[in-house]
């Protein structure tokens, strides 16, 4: 009786301190960590105050910034999905979400966010970009959303 008390509580504290690492290490990572490890690469993360006014103005959709991760895969993906998408609903102000928003943009294999974009189609940071770049941008991401 007494060994199996002992197993039970020891599953139990197993098992709590399982939770309790996940939640700390969710929603105390930084975003970019977070996201880097739901999208299965490293995403490179770029704060809103450095992507220029122009270009954010010409990814901007209706400002509610309401966008869901997807909820599937193995037990693991769903579970970061659900604790992401309750971190910025519950946690996030507008600008944070903006900032997640940019950063989530898909513009093929391995190419996550307008910094990534950036880099790849016009070799250069998405401050330097220019007005016509950004709408450029907002046409391959466009491509990239029908598929």
């Amino acid at each position: 009786m007494k060994r199996t008390f002992k197993y039970i509580i020891g599953i139990i504290f197993i098992l709590l301190l399982t939770v309790h690492i996940f939640a700390v290490a969710v929603f105390f990572c930084p975003t970019a960590k977070v996201l880097s490890v739901l999208m299965r690469h490293d995403v490179e993360y770029v704060p809103l105050a450095e992507i220029p006014e122009h270009v954010r103005q010409v990814f901007k959709s209706d400002g509610s910034y309401d966008f869901k991760f997807q909820e599937e895969g193995n037990v693991y993906d769903v579970a970061l999905a659900k604790i992401m998408n309750l971190r910025v609903s519950k946690f996030f102000d507008d600008s944070e979400r903006e900032e997640l928003y940019l950063n989530m943009f898909d513009f093929g294999e391995e190419i996550t966010g307008l910094q990534a974009a950036s880099k790849y189609y016009f070799n250069k940071s998405v401050s330097e970009l220019s007005f016509e770049e950004a709408l450029t941008l907002s046409g391959v991401y466009k491509v990239f959303l029908e598929k």
